[in-house]
C-alpha cells in the first residue's frame, strides 16, 4: 500500500514539473491570458490551452488517509474534467459561433472535444488538511489547427458571416501592374542615374574650379584690403594736408593785405624820408646849429628803411615758402585732385569686389537607391479596441470585407491558431517567434461584431505583399 502512495505522489511530481503552456520564454512573457475573477478557470489565447481547477473528497468512511487522498485526486479529476468540457462549450470559435454550438451540429466535433478533455494534463495537486483535493487540469483546444480542421470538414458545421469575401486576385492583379510600372520606372531612374552621375562629375570639376576661383579671390581681396588700409592712411595724410593748406590759404590773404598795406606805407614813409633827407641837405647849413638833432633823425630814418627791409624779406620769405607752408597751391590741388580720383577708382573696384562676395561651393546630394522591407509575419495593433478574443477571428477591410481568416486566407488551416493573441506592446511581441522579430504591423481602425477586426485599404495592400506569410498563418493580434 505504502509503495502504491509513493507512486501516485512521484506521478504528480512529473505532472507538475513538465507541465508548460508552450513556446519560448520570451513567447510566454507576452501570451494573452484571460482568467476568470473566481480563478477557477484560465483560457491562454496565445497557446489556446484551456485551464480548470477541480476539487474532489474522499470518502469519509476509508480510515487510511492515503487511500482517502487517491480517491480524493479522482474525484477532482472528474470535477476538472467537467469543468472543462462546460468551459469548453462557452470558447468563441468566431464571434457568432462556439464551441458548444458546433458540437450540437456535428457528432464529429462532439467526439474530438469530448477525446480533448479526455486527454487532459494535470499540472499541479494540492491536498488540504480537511482531506479535500484541488487539481488544475488543462487542454489545448486547437493544438497544431486539429479541432479548426476538425470543425470544418464536418459537413454539418457550417460558420456563417455576413461578410463579403474580398477578392484577393483583382488585388494582387493591380499590385502586379504596378510592380511592372514601378519595374520600368526604376529603369528609366537607373538611366537618369547615370545621368545624374555624369552631371555629378562635371559638377565636382566645376566644384573645384571655383574652389581655385575662391583661393585667387581671397587672395586678390586681401590685397585689396591692403590697398584699401594705405588708401585710408593717404586720405587722413590728405585731409591732414587740406587743413593745412586752408590755414595757409587764410594767413596768406591776410600776410598779402598786411603786405598790401605795408607795401604801401612803405612807400610812404620811403618818400617822406627821401623829402626829409632832401629838405636835410638843403637846409644843412642853415640848421647847422642843430646838426646834432639831425643825425639823429638820419639814424631814426635808416633803422626804419632797416625794419621796412626785414618787413619786405619776410614777405618774401613767406611768398618762397622757406617757413615750411606750402607754395605751390596748384601743385598741391593737383596731388589732391589724383589722389581723389586713385580712391574713387579703388573704392569702385572693393565695391564690385565686395558685391561679388557669394558662396560659390555647392552640396551634391547622392543619388538613393529605395530598399525593400523583407517582413516576417503580421501584427495587428487591436490595443484601443476592447475585442473579445476567438479561435478564428477575421480581418477586414473598411468595406467590412473579410481579408484574412476562414474561407479567405489561409486556404486551409494547418499551422495551429488563425491568429496568436498578445500583450505587452510592439516591442515585446517582435520577440514572439511566429510572427519573426520584423512583421507588418498595421493599426486596427475599428472592430465588428466585438471579435473582428478593421484595417484600412491601404494596409491592405500592404498586406498583399505578405500573401505567403498570411497563408502560413504568421499573424497575431496585439491586445
Amino acid at each position: 500500500m505504502k509503495r502504491k502512495i509513493v507512486l501516485v505522489f512521484l506521478l504528480a511530481v512529473l505532472l507538475i514539473g513538465f507541465s508548460d503552456e508552450g513556446g519560448s520564454p520570451a513567447d510566454r512573457d507576452i501570451q494573452f491570458v484571460d482568467s476568470r475573477p473566481d480563478g477557477t478557470s484560465s483560457m491562454n489565447w496565445t497557446a489556446q490551452v484551456l485551464r480548470v481547477k477541480g476539487t474532489g473528497f474522499g470518502p469519509e468512511r476509508v480510515k487510511s488517509l492515503g487511500r482517502r487522498k487517491v480517491l480524493a485526486r479522482r474525484a477532482a479529476q472528474i470535477d476538472a474534467a467537467r469543468n472543462l468540457l462546460e468551459r469548453i462549450q462557452g470558447v468563441h470559435v468566431t464571434s457568432t459561433t462556439t464551441v458548444g454550438k458546433m458540437m450540437r451540429e456535428s457528432n464529429r466535433v462532439k467526439t474530438h472535444t469530448e477525446g480533448l478533455v479526455k486527454g487532459m494534463r494535470v499540472v499541479e495537486v494540492k491536498y488540504s488538511q480537511d482531506g479535500s483535493c484541488e487539481v488544475t487540469a488543462e487542454v489545448s483546444i486547437n493544438e497544431q489547427g486539429e479541432f479548426l480542421l476538425s470543425a470544418l470538414s464536418s459537413a454539418e458545421v457550417k460558420v456563417i458571416d455576413d461578410y463579403p469575401k474580398f477578392d484577393w486576385v483583382a488585388l494582387r492583379d493591380e499590385l502586379e501592374k504596378k510592380k511592372v510600372e514601378l519595374a520600368d520606372t526604376k529603369k528609366k531612374l537607373d538611366l537618369k542615374k547615370k545621368d545624374l552621375e555624369k552631371t555629378k562629375t562635371a559638377l565636382k570639376a566645376k566644384d573645384k574650379e571655383l574652389q581655385e576661383m575662391q583661393i585667387q579671390y581671397a587672395a586678390l581681396k586681401s590685397s585689396f584690403i591692403q590697398q584699401q588700409t594705405r588708401l585710408t592712411s593717404a586720405n587722413e595724410k590728405l585731409a591732414l594736408m587740406q587743413e593745412k593748406l586752408t590755414k595757409a590759404q587764410l594767413r596768406q590773404g591776410e600776410l598779402e593785405k598786411a603786405l598790401a598795406t605795408a607795401q604801401l606805407e612803405l612807400a610812404k614813409t620811403k618818400q617822406i624820408v627821401a623829402k626829409m633827407r632832401s629838405t636835410i641837405d638843403t637846409t644843412e647849413d642853415e640848421f647847422a646849429e642843430d646838426k646834432k638833432n639831425l643825425d639823429e633823425v638820419k639814424n631814426d630814418l635808416d633803422r626804419i628803411d632797416s625794419k621796412l627791409a626785414d618787413v619786405s624779406d619776410k614777405v618774401q620769405e613767406y611768398n618762397s615758402g622757406d617757413e615750411g607752408e606750402p607754395s605751390d597751391i596748384e601743385s598741391i590741388r593737383a596731388d589732391i585732385e589724383q589722389l581723389n580720383n586713385i580712391q574713387k577708382n579703388m573704392d569702385g573696384r572693393v565695391k564690385d569686389l565686395y558685391s561679388s562676395d557669394k558662396n560659390l561651393s555647392y552640396q551634391d546630394k547622392p543619388y538613393e537607391a529605395v530598399e525593400t522591407t523583407e517582413y516576417t509575419g503580421l501584427l495587428v495593433d487591436a490595443r484601443e479596441l476592447n475585442l473579445k478574443p476567438v479561435l478564428a477571428p477575421f480581418i477586414l477591410n473598411e468595406e467590412h470585407e473579410k481579408v484574412y481568416g476562414i474561407g479567405v486566407i489561409p486556404s486551409s488551416v494547418q499551422n495551429g491558431a488563425i491568429a496568436d493573441y498578445l500583450t505587452g506592446g510592439v516591442e515585446k511581441a517582435r520577440k514572439y517567434s511566429k510572427i519573426g522579430d520584423n512583421p507588418l504591423v498595421v493599426k486596427a481602425v475599428d472592430s465588428v461584431g466585438e471579435s473582428d477586426v478593421v484595417v484600412s485599404n491601404s494596409d491592405v495592400e500592404k498586406m498583399a505583399d505578405i500573401y505567403d506569410l498570411l497563408e502560413k498563418q504568421k499573424v497575431a493580434i496585439l491586445m
